[in-house]
């Protein structure tokens, strides 16, 4: 073997050596992109602790302890997002236990003192976005604030501050269904169905249970 075969040789060695390295790196940064669903969970509960009427909050940590077989704990709070007016909680604890939801009138008094508790809804919006915009700025890689602060944003008519939230919720979360779910259906409201039937066609792919009524309504 002469010497132009031995460095031939060496070269390839250094170039599989190069590219096996490369793709540990590629998949160790791929393994970082994804957050388990406790440190989800820890930054729900954060949030939550900064705000404790936030009911997205409440619905979002729901979830994930009813993912996570805690189904007392996740009703709890499903029953607290629900006091605080979220539709969506009502919808699964109607799915666990009709009776959960039995005492309507209570738990519509309940919201309404709760609403009361600020002076109107912009004081309320203010506020937990001044929350939220602490917590970003603490931990600029919680997704779920991203998330949050984008529906606050929604609600003050801020559509392209929300855009750019659910967007960033994403970077962070590539498979944070809920944030393209909600990215979609603000789409819909900035009239780009093209950029909104991909979001929901995500969602979809990715388990929502809500995406197909949204894809046959506005995507067929």
């Amino acid at each position: 073997m002469n010497t132009t075969q031995l460095i031939y040789i060496a070269l390839i060695i250094f170039i599989i050596v190069i590219y096996v390295t490369l793709n540990k790196t590629l998949f160790k940064k791929k393994q970082k992109r994804y957050k388990t669903q406790e440190e989800i969970l820890a930054e729900l509960s954060l949030s939550i602790e900064l705000n404790p009427k936030d009911h997205l909050a409440l619905y979002e940590r729901g979830k994930i302890k009813l993912k996570l077989g805690k189904q007392k704990e996740s009703i709890k709070d499903f029953k607290k997002a629900f006091q605080l007016g979220n539709k969506d909680a009502k919808e699964i604890l109607k799915k666990i236990d009709p009776d959960l939801i039995k005492d309507k009138s209570q738990n519509e008094n309940q919201t309404e003192s709760t609403l009361l508790d600020v002076s109107n809804k912009d004081d309320y919006v203010k506020k937990s976005l001044a929350d939220f915009d602490k917590l970003i700025n603490s931990n600029p890689s919680n997704s779920v604030a991203y998330l949050m602060r984008g529906d606050l944003k929604e609600i003050n008519d801020d559509l392209t501050g929300a855009l750019l939230d659910f967007s960033e919720a994403i970077k962070i979360k590539h498979d944070y269904v809920e944030a393209y779910l909600r990215r979609g259906k603000l789409k819909l409201k900035l009239l780009d169905k093209k950029g909104a039937c991909k979001d929901f066609n995500k969602a979809l792919e990715l388990g929502h249970p809500q995406a197909r009524k949204f894809i046959d309504k506005y995507c067929v």
